[in-house]
Order: C-alpha cells, then structure tokens, then sequence
C-alpha cells in the first residue's frame, strides 16, 4: 500500500535528537537549571558564598549540557543508514538488514515533525516516516491512512 525508503541525513538525525530523544532532558534539566538558579541567588542573599558558588556551577553545567546534549546523543542512527518501510496488513521496518513487523495497534502515538512523523511504539521504540521519501503512495494519502488506523 505505501513503502516509505530513505537514508538517513544529518538533518533527519538532528531533528530526530532534539525533538524526540533529548525533549524530556530539556524539560527536566530546564527546571532544575531554574532551581539551582534560585538555591544560588538564595544563598548569596543568605551570605552562603560557598553553598552559591556550588549552586552557580551546578546552574551552569546544566545549561552546557542542555545546549550540548543533542551533539552527544546516540539515537540508534547512523548517518548513511537504508530504512524501508513497508505498509500492509502490518508494518514492516528493514534496518541494516534487520527486519522488524509492528501492527498498527502496537502505535502509541503519532508525533508530528518538519520532515515527516514519527510512530512511537513506547519504550524508546520509534518508527520516522519522512516526507519525501515515499517510493508507493505518497504523503497525505499515508497521513490520513495512519490516523485512521491508530484511532
């Protein structure tokens, strides 16, 4: 019905590791940036210069390891990686060739890129859909194909 192939670019990769693998450090690595911000400020009010200094150096390795942390992520892709996909009865993913069946109940949810989707399976299991890369079907027929079956 719809066979998705492509290779994987940096593109992909990069946004692939900022909005999906690197998304939940942000979030909790933001919020505990803020609080070692204001356990800082705190203790400077409080004339803990040391117990500041610390909370100051806590505060600023956290926001380099925010900014770095998509450059340093290993998301299971390898630049220069074949993915097929194949749509059917189920889904077929070949990597590396690896083949891998999904059913389409088996889908959690439908994540929305620039580039296309990804299928999330739970667990760290993702399934990237591109564009541009379909070779049969194209991409708003796939897109309405999808949702229909993960209602």
């Amino acid at each position: 019905m719809f066979i998705n192939q492509y290779r994987i670019d940096k593109d992909t990769f990069k946004e692939y590791a900022y909005k999906i693998v690197c998304r939940p450090f942000y979030i909790r690595g933001g919020l505990l940036d803020l609080f070692a911000i204001v356990m800082c400020i705190i203790g400077i009010m409080h004339g803990h210069y040391i117990i500041a200094a610390i909370e100051g150096i806590a505060a600023l390795l956290l926001l380099i390891s925010i900014i770095y942390s998509p450059y340093l992520v290993n998301a299971h892709l390898s630049t220069g990686e074949e993915v097929s996909i194949h749509f059917n009865e189920y889904i077929e993913v070949i990597k590396n060739n690896e083949k891998m069946s999904v059913e389409y109940r088996q889908i959690q949810k439908i994540i929305p890129l620039k580039n296309g989707i990804i299928l999330s399976l739970g667990e760290g299991k993702n399934i990237l859909v591109k564009r541009d890369a379909f070779v049969k079907g194209d991409y708003e027929q796939f897109e309405t194909f999808i949702y229909n079956q993960v209602k």
